[in-house]
């Protein structure tokens, strides 16, 4: 189980074995959930009322992991449990009903089976089906469904994902739910597609080298207050764009090829470095294709609502829109906004957090085209656009929501990998577009970040920790982890969750 996400006043727990056995004292019940959180696949596993004190709090069920553990009772989300005491079963639709097959006492073992094609959760006890839920919806299946619990006063509860012999034989087709039966990912090695190149300037020519010709290069001077540059391989080596000014396309000339293994740069690009001689950089790296889910789409305005077409034969999940041509916002489309997100809109070069705009012309992307408005930000007409698209490929990109709780000890948030650079934003107010990378902050707590809308240096506090299927938070700053503030995020992978180790 995972004792970093759980219920509140978590010291009350006590975990043991690899966090597969989980104790309570004698003091009020607490919940937790597990590190896995499938959306597809078919799963089993086994929970042993090992010590068992009766009441009505013991629990255990599953759950709708990217929901929030908010109260000792558990979830405020969705979930499918069983309560022992009383054989009281609630499902994903929140009806209770109780089952007589359900009640249990100590040393009974609950097996569950995890159905997330069709999608259903059947639970047995000591091998006798008595349930099968088949409430749960497509949406309750995207957000990672796994193994939860709530354990009462002097209870413990000892799970069994397939670490030793079950004592029940799971039904043909399940699998144990642990990382050995994880699927193969898409991207086996997630620094083919994505890369984070620190180095130090020198004020002259050098080569930076990675495994991969970039498409997408995001510089930043660590060092000084400098703004931010982006350049991309349609737009070309001179044609810069900075997320924290508005400010249209300038020429320059210190980024001079984009190279079969990295990049190379000259001088030191005056006041907007990314050579400054002695200073900290960080340029992190995109390749586009349809299998790192990136494109790269540049598009004349027509100052009337139409489509653009994308090549990421997927719905993209975030889309990032600049006007190269004249002093506009940076128009920034997430599908974590709200669940109509075609009308919001997020501004990279902003704090200001979404609120209702009409620059997607309503209309939700699909897996073919994009569409924009007649508004000057994203459709002037015959000013140039350069727009970034996303979509998100399991176990290697994760385009987000969470929300916050206040606390110092913060919410935990499924990727499904071990993050290498994250971006956050604040959607209900105002916040700033925080970025976090692996390569600057080699162990945890993650303390260097730098900020999209600003062209401040490099900060320094105890923000998060990258995990290896997620990112727990470990600040109680408004930016990102206010208590009732939502969040959106983008995440790119160090390591699938089915190969990530501790870092």
């Amino acid at each position: 189980m995972n004792p970093l996400r759980l219920t509140s006043d978590a010291t009350k727990q006590v975990f043991s074995d690899g966090n597969l056995v989980v104790t309570r004292g004698a003091v009020n019940s607490r919940g937790g959930v597990g590190t896995f959180a499938p959306t597809s696949g078919k799963w089993y596993w086994e929970g042993t009322l090992t010590t068992y004190a009766g009441g009505t709090i013991n629990e255990i069920f599953v759950a709708a992991v990217a929901d929030d553990i908010s109260t000792a009772l558990g979830f405020s989300g969705d979930f499918t449990g069983v309560r022992p005491v009383d054989g009281l079963v609630t499902k994903f639709d929140d009806s209770e009903t109780i089952f007589a097959g359900g009640v249990g006492v100590q040393g009974d073992v609950y097996s569950f089976e995890m159905d997330l094609g069709i999608p259903q959760i059947e639970i047995f006890k000591n091998g006798s089906s008595f349930v099968t839920d088949t409430t749960m919806t497509a949406a309750d299946v995207a957000k990672g469904i796994g193994p939860a619990y709530t354990i009462a006063n002097n209870s413990k509860f000892t799970f069994n994902f397939g670490q030793q012999s079950f004592v029940h034989t799971p039904s043909t087709g399940f699998l144990s739910l642990n990382s050995s039966n994880l699927p193969t990912p898409t991207i086996a090695d997630p620094s083919d597609y994505f890369h984070t190149e620190l180095y130090t300037g020198n004020g002259t020519s050098q080569s930076r080298t990675f495994d991969f010709e970039p498409d997408l290069i995001w510089f930043k001077d660590r060092s000084i207050t400098a703004n931010h540059s982006l350049y991309d391989s349609v737009r070309g080596v001179t044609k810069r764009l900075s997320s924290s000014i508005s400010n249209g396309e300038s020429n320059q000339t210190t980024l001079t090829s984009f190279n079969s293994d990295g990049f190379t740069i000259n001088g030191d690009g005056g006041g907007d470095a990314i050579n400054a001689s002695g200073d900290s950089f960080v340029a992190w790296n995109w390749i586009e294709g349809s299998t790192p889910g990136f494109d790269i789409v540049s598009y004349t305005g027509t100052g009337s609502a139409h489509t653009e077409a994308h090549s990421l034969g997927a719905v993209p999940d975030m889309m990032i829109v600049k006007n190269r041509d004249a002093i506009e916002d940076w128009f920034v489309y997430h599908q974590g906004i709200d669940s109509t997100p075609e009308g919001d809109r997020l501004k990279l070069n902003s704090t200001t957090g979404s609120s209702a705009s009409t620059v997607w012309d309503s209309t939700a992307p699909t897996d073919s085209v994009f569409t924009v408005s007649d508004d000057d930000p994203v459709n002037k007409l015959d000013d140039a656009f350069i727009a970034y698209l996303w979509a998100e490929i399991e176990g290697f990109s994760k385009f987000g929501t969470y929300t916050g709780d206040g606390a110092a000890n913060g919410p935990f948030v499924w990727c499904g990998f071990r993050p290498a650079f994250l971006i956050t934003k604040r959607t209900d107010i105002a916040g700033d577009w925080l970025m976090m990378d692996s390569a600057r902050n080699i162990f945890n707590v993650i303390t260097k970040r730098l900020i999209s809308d600003s062209n401040v240096g490099e900060g320094t506090t105890n923000t998060l920790d990258f995990l290896s299927n997620g990112f727990k938070l470990r600040e109680t700053s408004a930016n990102i982890n206010a208590t009732g503030g939502t969040y959106v995020f983008a995440a790119f992978a160090e390591s699938p969750f089915k190969t990530a180790r501790a870092r």
